[in-house]
């Protein structure tokens, strides 16, 4: 009975065909995004695809969704069939992780992640057996369907093809219509102070609606995954943003150093890679575009070498850039780097840039804004994985103590005048003195690269971060904050370059 109604016109063939080819597709893109966080995926790095693979993978999905949702209907109605494959099974478990996913139906995350994780291994070891069922034990013939002029007009196949024109547009529109979340930017009087201390004790506070972010794919927190709260008052001028995120612990020791018998050494778990995911401070990324195209605004690009001629990604997980000349504004809020300076540092996305000479890392479109003086610096003349030289030593040896317990409240920076340049002959710490490795060279940066004021707190098990800047800075490196644009939020547990993820972007509206 089934096999006269294939034979009666090209329907079937047709779904079946799409569905194996999107499949096949959004398989290959699913697996190079679980890369970020699925190390044993990288063994099949080579035969992944690479570069922006986030906006093929939503493709394909759409275009499953519409197929699937075309070949029930056909089955069912048309066909009045009522049996159903393992296949089917399979992607509609993988439909309903991935809308849970992109669209957060679930505070659990995390959970969903998996489980659409392990269903996309399942999909693959199907499409295996089904290659070797088709192909190998029945011969290419088999595997070819000879399309047949007449099946293909048939009025059967016409209503196929407009049900599924139908529904791929609805899903187009649908993922287009719900691709954001509104985040309201409440008006505030211009002679309202708000103290950027992290602590939200203004009572204009109250008048900020909230947007939950459930994040997930991030290092170290619990299951990957963690909310991330996000408010917002404008005034005519300015811009202020409170973040609030779960996360266990307070990081703020920045790769430490450590005497050793041999010397000096930076003690990491991954820096040597430029992936370090242990000894790092916590960290909040803010992005702002113009759009909220899929993949942060189509500025990630995966995989060891997404950019030809360039050089290969030491992490194999890909580049941050972009590739049609648009900028893409990014503040980074660092607990120990930028905290105590009471600001976050002002960069962006952009084109990929040539590797300066001198350079190990290779940071392609991700760059920082100008700068005139002032910052921090790192206390190692060169960085190498074994033996460092430091850049300075304290003034009065007993300087250092207080770093060799696990006291966390303490502030893991040097301050430049209450330290030395380094003399060996002065060395006589120790094997095993701990000691900061960031160097407040001035109090804080100055220029476009401090554009952004912040302060955070750690209370409680959550961070929570002030921020503020001008709406229009009139700098080259910035956007105009204003009704329309999009905003990213990610944030990092003691980890480089492992931070949390969403799929959709922040639709800012600010209140006239």
């Amino acid at each position: 009975m089934i096999k006269r109604q294939r034979n009666k016109d090209f329907s079937w063939s047709l779904l079946h065909n799409l569905l194996a080819i999107f499949s096949i597709v959004s398989l290959l893109t699913g697996m190079r995004i679980a890369t970020l966080n699925n190390e044993e995926v990288l063994f099949f790095s080579a035969l992944l695809p690479q570069g922006y693979v986030h906006g093929i993978h939503l493709f394909s999905a759409i275009a499953i969704i519409a197929t699937v949702t075309t070949y029930f209907i056909y089955k069912y109605i048309i066909q009045k069939q009522y049996n159903i494959n393992l296949i089917y099974i399979i992607l509609l478990g993988l439909i309903f992780s991935g809308l849970s996913i992109y669209f957060s139906f679930f505070s659990s995350i995390a959970t969903i992640l998996d489980l659409h994780y392990y269903l996309a291994i399942v999909l693959f070891l199907w499409i295996v057996n089904h290659f070797y069922d088709k192909v190998i034990l029945k011969g290419l013939q088999s595997f070819f369907i000879i399309l047949n002029f007449n099946r293909l007009i048939s009025k059967r196949t016409f209503a196929t093809i407009m049900v599924l024109a139908i529904t791929s547009s609805t899903t187009v529109w649908i993922f287009r219509f719900y691709n954001t979340q509104t985040l309201h930017v409440a008006k505030i009087p211009n002679d309202i102070f708000i103290k950027i201390d992290g602590v939200d004790n203004e009572a204009i506070w109250k008048n900020a609606k909230p947007v939950i972010i459930h994040a997930y794919g991030g290092a170290n927190f619990k299951d990957g995954a963690t909310d991330i709260t996000v408010k917002a008052l404008h005034n005519d001028k300015e811009i202020y943003f409170l973040i609030t995120w779960d996360d266990p612990t307070k990081s703020i020791r920045h790769l430490p150093l450590m005497k050793t018998k041999n010397g000096w050494k930076v003690i990491q778990d991954g820096f040597y890679s430029f992936d370090e995911r242990s000894y790092y401070e916590d960290k909040l990324a803010i992005m702002f575009s113009k759009n909220g195209c899929f993949g942060a605004s189509k500025t990630a690009h995966l995989g060891a070498k997404p950019l030809r001629g360039k050089q290969a990604n030491w992490s194999q997980k890909g580049y941050h850039y972009t590739t049609d000349n648009s900028l893409h504004d990014l503040w980074q809020w660092k607990a120990t780097r930028s905290n105590h300076m009471t600001m976050a540092t002002d960069c962006y996305f952009a084109q990929p840039v040539t590797l300066k000479v001198g350079k190990r890392r290779y940071k392609a479109g991700y760059q920082c804004d100008d700068k005139y003086s002032g910052g921090f610096t790192m206390n190692y003349k060169w960085y190498k994985k074994d033996i460092i030289i430091p850049k300075r030593m304290p003034q009065n040896p007993q300087w250092l103590d207080k770093f060799q317990t696990s006291n966390q409240n303490l502030e893991w920076i040097i301050p430049w005048y209450d330290f030395k340049p380094y003399n060996k002959n002065d060395d006589n710490y120790s094997v095993g003195t701990i000691m900061p490795s960031v160097i407040y060279k001035s109090n804080k940066e100055e220029g476009d690269r401090a554009d952004v004021s912040a302060f955070g707190v750690y209370k409680n098990g959550k961070w929570q971060v002030e921020l503020v800047r001008f709406l229009n800075t009139n700098s080259k490196y910035d956007l105009e904050i204003k009704t329309g644009m999009h905003m990213w939020v990610s944030v990092f547990d003691h980890v480089q370059i492992a931070h949390t993820r969403e799929s959709r972007a922040l639709y800012l509206e600010l209140e006239k």
